[in-house]
């Protein structure tokens, strides 16, 4: 078998799984008692997700589902009155906005974001730095530092030392810093 045959018999192998994850899932929720059927807005954010899927396939998912959960873009002109944007560039120095603005314009000749245009995307970056940048003066376990950002759903790749950072893991560490800071200040 030649190698794009082979490439195209595991495409129509991974439609037919995931229509077949799709369709179990369904019969699953139509069976399920009223009280643990999910409301009306969970049923449209999972039809957009499975839109989502089929139009840009699973390997893409960062670039289309993930933009519902800890992957934001902002979407004004006026990037700088976004309430997070805004948060960032009022708890960071002038010397990290200066260096971030640097890094995003420098990022945004290297990468693409499939969903984004040029304008777009180096306001995401510059975003997603100033993002990692305050995260990580916060993150006293140096949690930052130890784990990666996964490939797997082709994530936007914007680098920092050598390594991708996202959104994703500076907001899940920011919400695990959060928790534990709160949990401390209880007891």
């Amino acid at each position: 078998m030649l190698f794009s045959e082979q490439n195209n018999e595991y495409a129509r192998l991974y439609e037919m799984r995931d229509a077949l994850i799709e369709s179990e899932m369904r019969d699953a929720l139509i069976e399920s008692r009223k009280e643990y059927l999910p409301a009306r807005f969970w049923e449209v954010l999972s039809d957009q997700h499975i839109s989502d899927l089929k139009k840009s396939g699973y390997q893409n998912f960062k670039n289309t589902v993930a933009l519902r959960y800890f992957t934001w873009v902002v979407k004004r002109k006026r990037f700088w009155r976004d309430d997070q944007i805004k948060f960032l560039l009022h708890n960071l120095p002038l010397s990290s906005l200066i260096i971030n603005a640097f890094r995003a314009f420098k990022a945004s000749f290297k990468n693409k974001f499939a969903q984004l245009s040029f304008s777009r995307f180096l306001i995401y970056n510059f975003h997603v730095y100033l993002l990692w940048d305050f995260v990580s003066k916060l993150d006293s376990e140096h949690i930052l530092d130890e784990i990666d950002e996964p490939i797997e759903g082709n994530p936007p790749r914007i680098y920092l030392k050598k390594r991708i950072i996202s959104q994703d893991l500076a907001n899940s560490v920011l919400e695990y810093i959060s928790k534990n800071e709160g949990k401390d200040a209880i007891f």
